[in-house]
């Protein structure tokens, strides 16, 4: 999120069996000379890069999470098919970035997760039974206020196979000159290099988190052919999910409430997006749980994963496959909470067994991961270095899907 401080060089570095450790924020938080109260900190509009009204109404802590509908009508996109890798964005429309190294040198840490089991299919192929008895979606975007109930493509459909993101941006708050990361380019500066990393790597959607303002503004400018939501203007869109507009075509966009710094409710995006070319539907949430940056969260940490279970399972009723991208500032107590309570595997090769939940090996707190019945992963990149390194402190994270 926004406001989360440098984490200490071996809680992200992803070091082979290394005692999991929950980021610790930057070191600025612990050195400030102006005391800042955490009752405060959430109410910032400026903390999320936003300088809009009615921050502190939205940040209101609330009982039980709370659905949001901010989308509206948007104008569809003609459903032209995108080559697997893009064209890199124009640099005239953005400082040039240095030469970024091939992402397929990219260092894979785990293998893929294992092949679905006869459990598995014999799960899917129910799922599909279903599928059959329920009427088609709607291919506008939904203007409800919680998700509609969803049935998935119908079983006839091809498998879409398609390349899926997680990237915390570094928000621009924390560099430039003067900041407490002085040696990383400006947001603006780095947000074209993102975008870069992007396209040289095929991805079509992504989850980005510590997306601020000024990193928004540039990227609606130099990534042609990209959508963000909910994007500008909103406190929502600093964890947006991205998506090019010629793979994918919006059906609902919705948020939900996940507690934040002191407990405070923040709404964070997921979407349910049809694959141009095969017609099948998949459900997107991208979320941020806090870090320890304004002292210990976990307990908020904990009651963002009991949300985002519920919220999975909720989308996933019908068969509907669900991935999930984000910053979760945890390893086995997001993870292992997530597979067991909502079927879920990871691209990094993490997933449940009969024996418990079994982590890959060196797991990062930044994760891809999806309902295990309908979703394979393959071709896992947690990759670091280079481009990667000068755009953010966190890896670029990204594999290889394929919804049934």
């Amino acid at each position: 999120m926004t406001d989360k401080l440098p984490p200490r060089p071996h809680a992200h570095r992803g070091r082979p069996r290394r005692r999991p450790h929950r980021s610790r924020g930057r070191l600025w938080a612990r050195l400030a000379v102006v005391p800042i109260t955490v009752v405060a900190l959430p109410v910032a509009g400026s903390a999320f890069g936003l300088s809009v009204p009615g921050v502190d109404a939205a940040l209101q802590a609330a009982g039980a999470p709370a659905l949001h509908d901010t989308s509206t009508p948007r104008q569809q996109h003609a459903p032209a098919h995108h080559a697997p890798t893009a064209p890199t964005t124009p640099a005239a429309a953005a400082p040039p970035a240095p030469a970024a190294q091939p992402l397929s040198s990219g260092q894979t840490l785990t293998s893929a997760p294992p092949s679905p089991s006869p459990s598995v299919m014999a799960a899917r192929a129910e799922k599909a039974a279903k599928r059959a008895h329920h009427p088609a979606h709607a291919t506008s975007a939904s203007a409800s206020a919680s998700p509609s109930p969803t049935a998935s493509s119908s079983p006839d459909l091809p498998a879409a196979a398609f390349r899926v993101a997680s990237f915390n941006m570094l928000g621009a708050s924390h560099t430039g000159p003067g900041s407490e990361r002085p040696q990383y380019a400006s947001g603006p500066t780095r947000t074209p290099w993102a975008v870069q990393l992007l396209n040289n790597a095929g991805i079509t959607v992504a989850g980005l988190q510590e997306f601020q303002t000024p990193q928004i503004q540039e990227f609606n400018k130099v990534a042609t052919g990209w959508h963000a939501w909910p994007g500008l203007g909103t406190l929502g869109g600093v964890n947006s999910v991205i998506w090019r507009t010629g793979t994918w075509q919006p059906v609902q966009t919705h948020t939900i409430d996940i507690p934040y710094f002191g407990g405070s409710d923040v709404p964070m995006p997921y979407v349910l997006l049809r694959h141009v070319a095969t017609g099948q539907l998949v459900w997107f949430a991208n979320f941020h749980n806090p870090a320890d940056a304004h002292g210990p969260a976990q307990r908020w940490r904990d009651e963002a994963v009991r949300r985002e279970v519920a919220l999975v399972n909720r989308l996933h009723a019908d068969g509907t496959p669900v991935i999930v991208t984000g910053d979760a500032n945890d390893r086995d107590r997001f993870f292992c909470p997530l597979a067991s309570g909502a079927g879920v595997t990871s691209a990094d090769g993490s997933h449940l067994t009969s024996s418990g939940c079994d982590l890959a090996p060196a797991p990062g707190v930044d994760w891809v991961v999806g309902t295990n019945d309908d979703l394979d992963f393959s071709d896992f990149h947690r990759v670091r270095g280079g481009l990667v390194s000068r755009t953010s402190d966190h890896p670029f994270v990204w594999a290889q899907a394929t919804a049934h």
